[in-house]
């Protein structure tokens, strides 16, 4: 397991997104405490996957609410103001999953979980957040990005 340093380095490093910016910074010194203090998988509790998620909803939230990190993630030309029926689409919903899973997913690892096998629990997912549609887009890929970041995927090394 990472330590908390290292989640919140990583976390910087796949989203693009600096630890230097505040809103980041502020979480992550709030939930410092709440985070592995050390590599020992065995000493991992479930506060510590609460203040990895919190974390990792902070660092989604930057990357999609700010254009430059977005944009480098992302690529420009996504309607990220169009109503989240825009999800119903095979090609829009890859426009989110396939970079999040090409940038946060480790590859050629005997225990990592490929992008095809983490495909059909993401569009589930964008199934789960979009019903009714009473949320906006970006929100939708917010929840799909922490899903991923805060995931074992990413925090086991």
């Amino acid at each position: 397991i990472r330590d908390f340093a290292e989640i919140n380095d990583t976390m910087s490093e796949l989203t693009g997104v600096p630890a230097s910016n505040g809103s980041v910074r502020a979480t992550y010194l709030e939930l410092v405490q709440a985070l592995p203090s050390n590599n020992d998988a065995d000493a991992f509790v479930s506060a510590h996957q609460m203040g990895i998620s919190r974390l990792a909803l902070d660092y989604c939230d930057q990357l999609v609410e700010n254009t430059g990190p977005r944009d480098a993630f992302f690529g420009a030309g996504f309607s990220w103001d169009a109503s989240p029926t825009i999800f119903a689409t095979v090609a829009n919903r890859d426009a989110i999953i396939n970079p999040i899973s090409t940038r946060m997913l480790g590859t050629g690892l005997a225990n990592q979980p490929t992008a095809a096998e983490v495909r059909p629990h993401l569009d589930t997912l964008f199934d789960q957040l979009t019903v009714g549609a009473t949320t906006s887009t970006r929100n939708v890929v917010k929840g799909v990005c922490a899903s991923v970041l805060s995931s074992a995927a990413v925090q086991i090394h």
